[in-house]
């Protein structure tokens, strides 16, 4: 399943948790792709800012300079072309 979000340029996202693997990547677009298995994902969105989970594997494309907290992710994380902020906290993977 994917969903698309329209955010803004810079939106603030943070990931609380992933319990698979994340692929977070960095575009020139405005939006927000999310794809992962349906009904796994949980999405919540509050202006620019936007609140995700997953259950399993989670895909992302957002805008370059989005600013990114993640709380957990259980498996491996790959990150990529990001211009804004970056915080981390635990990964179990690589």
């Amino acid at each position: 399943m994917s969903q698309t979000i329209s955010a803004g340029r810079a939106p603030k996202i943070l990931i609380e948790s992933v319990a698979g693997d994340l692929s977070l990547v960095g575009w020139e677009g405005d939006d927000i792709l999310v794809k992962g298995e349906a009904g796994q994902m949980q999405v919540n969105q509050d202006g620019d800012q936007v609140r995700i989970s997953c259950e399993d594997d989670l895909s992302l494309r957002v805008p370059k300079a989005a600013s990114i907290s993640i709380e957990k992710i259980g498996g491996d994380a790959s990150i990529r072309s990001l211009t804004g902020n970056v915080q981390l906290r635990e990964v179990d993977g690589d």
